[in-house]
C-alpha cells in the first residue's frame, strides 16, 4: 500500500502538469456502410467549441453557431451541421 501511495505522489504533479499544458479534446467519429445503397456514412460528434475555435483560428474571424445571424459563409456550415 505504501509504495502505491508513493507512486501516487510522485505521478501526480507530473500528470497535472501535463494537462495544463496539453488541453484534452474528445470527439467520436463513426464509420457505417449502408448496403442497400453501398454508401460509406460517416458520422463525427465533437464539442462545438473546439470547433468554433478551429475554425475562427483557420479564417481569422469569429465563429459563433448559436448566433443565426452570423456572416454569410458560416451560413454553409448552419445548413451541413
Amino acid at each position: 500500500m505504501r509504495t502505491v501511495l508513493s507512486l501516487v505522489v510522485l505521478c501526480l504533479p507530473c500528470w497535472l502538469s501535463m494537462t495544463v499544458l496539453h488541453p484534452f479534446h474528445v470527439s467520436n467519429t463513426e464509420f457505417n456502410y449502408n448496403a442497400t445503397d453501398k454508401n460509406l456514412e460517416v458520422s463525427c460528434r465533437i464539442f462545438t467549441d473546439d470547433f468554433e475555435k478551429a475554425l475562427g483560428m483557420y479564417f481569422k474571424e469569429k465563429a459563433d453557431f448559436t448566433d443565426k445571424n452570423c456572416p454569410g459563409k458560416w451560413k454553409l456550415w448552419f445548413g451541413i451541421i
